[in-house]
């Protein structure tokens, strides 16, 4: 949806709401294969969906060019490749999980007479998610969406519309024919947010993802619950007894397989019993791959001090 009218908005919400509710009364059965579906029919329209993107990744990489757009953010926009298996593969996993509805995770009698209390899981309802960059986002939170009963307003990045746009026409497709294809509805104008903020009637939560000043912002500009997580910065911890082999694999992998995003590892605590051993081989490991360390004077006292790739590190440097 691309107009930006606040009547036409509302119009959107409303039509969402009402799918919301539908979707909220399906069984497990309906919504994996909802999900089943939408697998069939992005595997279907493929090249149809890489070439969107293509067209994506072009603007921006004369964005970047300009100064526009930040190399990070091109890189988030990539689907081909790895990318692609990754989001088949994510949607499956999804389909795989338990119903996440309808489970009791508390009880408690109220009376003698035997009344009790009960705490079901349910759907929130409607949920707005604000995303940047990365287009894969849209398959991933529509199908766990989906999954949970959960209607969607998705508003992803300018730098993607292209492919955004793509992915949710054939996720509405794929679930047409279930009667939920306004389930999962896509704002592609960016001044519809602000309408869309004011939405309290018509929308439950709000889930930004993307960068600290865009959350931020939406945390000040709506009443509607916000689940938003601001900065964040990832550790990896080597304990004493971890196998030395598997963690010097896992954490490369944890910072370079790709470290534009925001659960790539960013801190490496090692301990101190193994530190003199451990130390010099992962930084060899690290090195390989082109990763600057910046390490505490016990780190560069191990190393034998500051060098090419290694640098003192300053308290900055564990902040988010």
């Amino acid at each position: 949806m691309s107009n930006s009218n606040a009547d036409a908005l509302t119009e959107c919400a409303m039509a969402t709401r009402r799918a919301g509710r539908r979707l909220a009364s399906t069984s497990i059965g309906e919504r994996n294969a909802m999900l089943a579906a939408i697998r069939s029919n992005l595997r279907a329209k493929k090249e149809e969906l890489l070439a969107a993107n293509r067209t994506d990744m072009e603007a921006a990489q004369k964005d970047v060019a300009a100064g526009k757009l930040s190399p990070t953010l091109y890189k988030r926009l990539d689907l081909s490749g790895s990318k692609w298996n990754s989001l088949i593969a994510g949607l499956e996993t999804v389909m795989s999980l338990k119903d996440p509805l309808g489970k009791v995770t508390y009880s408690h009698e109220m009376t003698e007479d035997g009344l009790r209390l009960y705490r079901l899981t349910c759907p929130i309802g409607v949920v707005l998610v604000i995303f940047e960059a990365r287009p894969e986002a849209a398959v991933q939170i529509a199908s766990l969406c989906i999954k949970s009963g959960n209607a969607l307003l998705l508003k992803g990045g300018c730098e993607a519309k292209n492919s955004n746009a793509a992915i949710v026409e054939a996720i509405r497709e794929a679930i047409e024919p279930f009667g939920m294809a306004d389930a999962v509805q896509s704002i592609d104008s960016r001044s519809a947010v602000d309408e869309l903020l004011r939405m309290d009637e018509y929308i439950d939560v709000v889930v930004p993802r993307g960068s600290n000043s865009l959350v931020k912002y939406i945390k000040s500009h709506t009443s509607i619950p916000v689940l938003g997580h601001a900065d964040g910065i990832c550790h990896t911890y080597i304990h004493s007894e971890a196998d030395p082999d598997m963690a010097i694999k896992v954490t490369v992998d944890a910072k370079t397989q790709y470290p534009a995003v925001c659960n790539a590892t960013e801190t490496i605590l090692v301990d101190q019993a193994i530190a003199d051993s451990f130390i010099p081989r992962l930084f060899g490991s690290l090195r390989e791959k082109g990763v600057t360390v910046h390490g505490d004077p016990s780190v560069l006292k191990i190393l034998g001090g500051a060098r090419e790739g290694l640098v003192e590190a300053r308290g900055n440097d564990f902040d988010t």
